[in-house]
C-alpha cells in the first residue's frame, strides 16, 4: 500500500515523517505547498497549524485531505483551499 496520493489534476500528496507534515508537489516534483507541524490534538497550536505526530498515510477527495496519524490515534481531515 502506497503512503502517497495523486489527485485528478496530478498533484502528489505525501507524508514527510521527519518534518511532521504533508508535502504537495506537481508531476515534475516541484513543491506546491506543505501543511502540518509537530504536535498533538491537545496542543496549543495556532488556528492555521495542523498538529501531526506521525503522519503515515494521506488520501484526498475533491474538498478534503485525510491524514492517518497513528501516534495521536486519529485521522485528521483538512479542508483544501
Amino acid at each position: 500500500m502506497d503512503s502517497h496520493f495523486v489527485d485528478p489534476i496530478g498533484r502528489v500528496f505525501f507524508p514527510n515523517l521527519g518534518q511532521f507534515r504533508i508535502e504537495v508537489v506537481d508531476t515534475n516534483n516541484n513543491p506546491i505547498t506543505t501543511f502540518g507541524k509537530y504536535g498533538n490534538e491537545d496542543g496549543h497550536a495556532k488556528q492555521s497549524d495542523i498538529p501531526l505526530a506521525w503522519p503515515t498515510y494521506v488520501a484526498v477527495s475533491d474538498r478534503y485531505s485525510y491524514i492517518a496519524d497513528p501516534v495521536n490515534r486519529r485521522v485528521v481531515r483538512v479542508k483544501l483551499k
